[in-house]
């Protein structure tokens, strides 16, 4: 095992994502940012969430930050919704979503949309504060 082996590892798409691996908290951490429009805008991010949740263990967790972004579009969805099918097949045990506040109403009615086709469990935060609390339970 080499000595970086418990660093966390990036993997991100600029003006779109950042994906941060932590093996020691067994936590995925997706940072969003921009307005998702078109599944073509992010090739590699569903790619990029398999290669990392590859790394963690059955039962993490995962911090889910969209304070930067604006709601997706609609053609979103399924993208969106094969993501969250990717986690729950690679183990997750919960998630916390931290959300825009300007737009927070429509992110979620969003994610429990989505959530709800995918069973992703997730629960809605507006700090970072109170999101770390809830996956340290």
């Amino acid at each position: 095992m080499s000595k970086n082996s418990g660093l966390p590892k990036r993997y991100e798409q600029d003006g779109y994502y950042i994906l941060v691996v932590d093996v020691e908290k067994n936590r995925l951490t997706q940072i969003a940012s921009g307005q998702w429009k078109d599944p073509v805008d992010l090739p590699n991010y569903n790619i990029d969430t398999k290669n990392a949740v590859s790394q963690l263990k059955k039962g993490y967790t995962a911090l889910i930050i969209l304070k930067e972004t604006k709601p997706p579009a609609f053609k979103m969805t399924s993208y969106v919704r094969e993501n969250q099918q990717i986690m729950m097949d690679a183990g997750l045990r919960k998630s916390a979503v931290v959300f825009n506040e300007k737009s927070k109403m429509f992110q979620k009615f969003v994610m429990n949309v989505v959530g709800k086709l995918s069973k992703v469990p997730f629960k809605a935060f507006d700090t970072l504060e109170e999101a770390e609390a809830f996956l340290k339970e």
